[in-house]
């Protein structure tokens, strides 16, 4: 009786682990977008000094 349930767990897991795979992804490239505009002005500021 559990063996029919094993496939669709694991579908669902699969699933799930793409799902936050891709928002993983999706928030890393959020996170860094942003930080290389900073990152830049700071170079600026230290070639300015």
């Amino acid at each position: 009786m559990a063996f029919p349930a094993v496939p669709d767990a694991q579908y669902g897991f699969r699933r799930l682990l793409v799902q936050r795979q891709s928002e993983l992804s999706l928030q890393l490239l959020v996170e860094r977008i942003p930080t290389w505009e900073p990152a830049s002005n700071l170079d600026r500021a230290h070639v300015a000094e």
